[in-house]
């Protein structure tokens, strides 16, 4: 199953939890799970997941002598792991409904630059999200950016760690750093709490940063926010 797959999906009642499947890519053989399950209770309708990749249905080509069914309802099904479609997407189009039988638009996915840093945030993304599990904790997307920020200092990263009566994001307490997501409402007053205890822990020999979501998501506030971690480390 992938890492952020979800059971309830919120609007469909499934009859069933579903029961795993396998299959595998059509070029590279390589295994794919999924789950498979009925809708409702007539099982009329039913549903299927393909983890990291693509199922194609196909109902047969006029001139084909392969597979072409004239008098029945079946269909041809393969299935295209995600890196062989991205290995191959120069070769494939996509065609919008509606336009069915026209050119379709050359179906390019990512630039080989846009492609590695896609992998890196993927990776990261996955070594944020076990390394929470591992500490029996969640990780949201403000901590997992913030993650992202230190995930390959040789010291160890705390996720939601408390520091006496307060819990913050990230710490490293080898380096003795402390970040706290401040949020995007009640920034003020959320300030004006941090603040003493800020410098209560400084006091104590902590660096304590608070960030707020301008310092998460705007370009040039993150460079300082940046900057200020690195300065914080290198103490």
């Amino acid at each position: 199953m992938g890492i952020l797959a979800e059971k309830d999906l919120g609007f469909v009642d499934f009859v069933d939890e579903g029961t795993l499947m396998t299959k595998k890519c059509i070029i590279c053989k390589k295994t794919l799970e999924g789950e498979k399950g009925i809708l409702d209770k007539n099982k009329f309708n039913y549903w299927d997941v393909l983890y990291d990749g693509v199922t194609f249905k196909a109902a047969g080509n006029y001139g084909t002598t392969v597979f072409d069914p004239l008098h029945d309802e079946s269909y041809l099904e393969l299935y295209l792991c995600d890196e062989c479609i991205k290995g191959n997407d120069e070769d494939m189009f996509r065609i919008e409904r509606g336009q069915e039988g026209q050119e379709g638009t050359r179906m390019i996915l990512h630039d080989h630059e846009k492609r590695g840093e896609k992998e890196r945030q993927k990776r990261t993304r996955q070594k944020g999200i076990q390394l929470a599990r591992d500490q029996g904790k969640t990780l949201n997307r403000h901590q997992l950016l913030l993650y992202s920020f230190v995930e390959n200092l040789p010291h160890e990263i705390r996720i939601c760690h408390p520091i006496g009566d307060e819990t913050f994001d990230l710490v490293i307490p080898a380096m003795r750093m402390a970040v706290k997501y401040m949020g995007k409402a009640h920034i003020e007053e959320e300030t004006k709490r941090m603040d003493p205890i800020a410098q209560s822990l400084e006091a104590q020999g902590w660096r304590v940063i608070l960030a707020s979501f301008q310092d998460l998501y705007l370009p040039d506030q993150r460079a300082a926010l940046l900057a200020s971690m690195r300065l914080a480390l290198e103490d």
